[in-house]
């Protein structure tokens, strides 16, 4: 298996569950951070779900999972918190998104885009796009198939794929710098984090890079929200990048490395490789809120808001002896 399709073992690994508190800082000064955390995440239900479970997206009252050790995605009814769906979605799917009604995932190995259309039991899966090299990655916005590709599953070439979601339209874009991980898209461009702390800010009509964005971080995660573009590292940080200026305005450190992030328009959230949730404002990037990982075993993979509840999917490492990987499904109390 090519190190094109092993992206997640940038995630595997036990840390141990630290509590201390945060420092973080945004452009001018420090915002005050609590002093301990505050409460434990409680857990509503963990579902099991399979053999390394990665990607997770919410369409209407279903999660849909990519399991990637069964080549299968698995939907959740998130009412009744149990599986209701198996559909076959070829080799290593690991990227999840919806747009418009309909899901869609990646599978790394086959280099397919699937379309889950239907819901719940009646839903079926079928592969809408085959790519011309490597997947590394997927965001799906504006009618898109964002996905990022490795040229001959090699990080020292990449490129872009834009693949219309409703019809066979593919553009492929020119050459990229190298050693690109994680693809974003939003405010009305394209976002590639690269492993050397730049972000590309990419044109998503023309598929070229218009600037650089030196954010500091080496490669790992990129999420767009309504108030910013977020970038974390192999340390144990999350760097805001203003959409608008398209230059960093903040930066805030963690205790352990940030495993999955979130970002909407109630601000951000993120989970460290041990379980730990921090809520942070999505503009200062002060701490609203933080609190420890509810249970020894939380090895979270992905990061999905469900009102007031939060969507981890959990396994301990590809190639590992981890067969049962879980949802985890969790509540936060209110910040003190």
């Amino acid at each position: 298996m090519t190190l094109g399709n092993l992206r997640w073992l940038r995630g595997v690994g036990l840390v141990a569950m630290v509590l201390a508190p945060l420092t973080a800082q945004a452009e001018s000064e420090a915002p005050a951070v609590p002093t301990a955390v505050q409460g434990k995440a409680e857990v509503v239900a963990r579902v099991a779900v399979g053999q390394w479970p990665e990607g997770i997206t919410v369409n209407g009252r279903t999660a849909w999972l990519a399991i990637s050790g069964k080549r299968k995605l698995t939907g959740v009814d998130l009412d009744g918190l149990k599986p209701i769906k198996d559909l076959p979605a070829g080799r290593l799917p690991v990227e999840m998104g919806t747009e418009g009604g309909v899901s869609y995932a990646l599978s790394h190995t086959d280099k397919k885009v699937w379309a889950v259309k239907g819901s719940g039991a009646n839903a079926k899966a079928t592969a809408i796009h085959e790519m011309p090299d490597c997947p590394e990655d997927m965001a799906v916005a504006d009618g898109q198939a964002w996905v990022l590709l490795w040229t001959g599953c090699s990080s020292a070439g990449a490129m872009i794929v834009r693949a219309s979601l409703t019809t066979k339209a593919m553009v492929v874009s020119k050459a990229l710098s190298d050693g690109a991980w994680d693809i974003a898209h939003g405010h009305g461009q394209v976002w590639v984090m690269h492993d050397d702390g730049n972000v590309a800010v990419i044109d998503p009509r023309t598929m070229a890079t218009s600037v650089l964005v030196p954010s500091g971080e080496s490669y790992m995660k990129l999420a767009v929200g309504p108030s910013g573009v977020y970038a974390t590292g192999r340390v144990s940080s999350v760097t805001r990048i203003d959409p608008a200026t398209r230059a960093v305005s903040g930066k805030a450190t963690l205790k352990d490395r940030v495993a999955a992030i979130w970002a909407d328009d109630a601000g951000v959230m993120v989970m460290e490789v041990g379980g730990r949730l921090t809520q942070l404002d999505p503009v200062t990037l002060a701490v609203v809120g933080q609190w420890a990982s509810p249970e020894a075993g939380l090895e979270p993979q992905a990061l999905v808001r469900d009102g007031d509840r939060w969507l981890v999917t959990s396994h301990k490492g590809i190639g590992g002896d981890d067969k049962a990987g879980s949802l985890w499904v969790l509540k936060t109390p209110a910040a003190k």
